[in-house]
């Protein structure tokens, strides 16, 4: 066959086609169109309820105020007796405890020249901890490590701890 033969049926069944799909969207919205009856079904409710078996009481207290007055009623409108006892026994207040710094020691420092970050060998009671500055050990924290000493910081007061040897 001819390509251009060829090119008049697939324009024909083209047009074909898109004619069946306008016709159905313009047959769609008619409105005169005939709708088929909707049977509509309405239930009538049987309301029979049966009546309550039980009766509320509602005269007792409040079981959340705990003045009641003379009737045997609470509220905000009974009166609360008047107490006058004085606070006799007043504890002072405790002071912390201070941060012994004298258990913290200073064992030695690792330089990385790449990094340039400094790790440093300290003993906190007796524990053994390798640290960096600005980490907390123990409400301990390290500020500044340098070769010969560090500088620490517990409970807003700062001190520097010398190389041990």
């Amino acid at each position: 066959m001819n390509p251009k033969k060829i090119r008049y049926y697939l324009l024909a069944g083209v047009l074909t086609i898109w004619g069946l799909i306008i016709f159905r969207i313009v047959k769609g919205l008619d409105q005169d169109a005939a709708m088929p009856p909707v049977k509509k079904i309405i239930a009538k409710l049987k309301l029979d309820d049966p009546q309550d078996s039980f009766t509320l009481f509602a005269n007792y207290p409040d079981p959340f105020i705990k003045a009641n007055d003379d009737n045997g009623r609470s509220g905000a409108n009974a009166e609360i007796p008047f107490q006058n006892n004085p606070v006799t026994n007043i504890r002072p207040v405790l002071e912390k405890p201070r941060y012994d710094f004298s258990t913290v020691v200073y064992r030695g420092m690792i330089n990385n020249q790449v990094t340039k970050k400094k790790i440093a060998f300290i003993s906190v009671a007796g524990k053994d901890y390798t640290v960096k500055e600005g980490d907390i050990i123990e409400s301990l924290k390290i500020r500044k490590i340098t070769g010969t000493q560090i500088i620490v910081f517990a409970e807003g007061k700062s001190s520097s701890i010398m190389l041990k040897k």
